[in-house]
């Protein structure tokens, strides 16, 4: 059962898309300077994700709505920038 459980999340995290680091960096110091962040374990309070890794992901949005998502490109597209 643990195996498949690694198997699956890993094949969802092989198609996770990351954004550029300008708005990782951007999104992270948004996140820093907000209420809900707690810097001990650096996690939002609002919604309990890690921010570190919430803010590398496109698809992710703040729950207080200080940053949204990024639609990703297509995967040919990706490959040609």
């Amino acid at each position: 059962m643990v195996k498949t459980a690694f198997g699956v999340i890993g094949g969802l995290a092989r198609h996770l898309v990351l954004v550029d680091e300008p708005t990782r960096e951007a999104r992270l110091a948004c996140c820093q300077a907000c209420a809900d962040y707690r810097a001990s374990d650096d996690r939002c309070l609002a919604c309990g994700c890690f921010v570190r890794i919430k803010a590398a992901i496109t698809v992710t949005d703040c729950p207080r709505g200080k940053w949204g998502s990024i639609e990703p490109l297509p995967p040919q597209q990706q490959e040609a920038t």
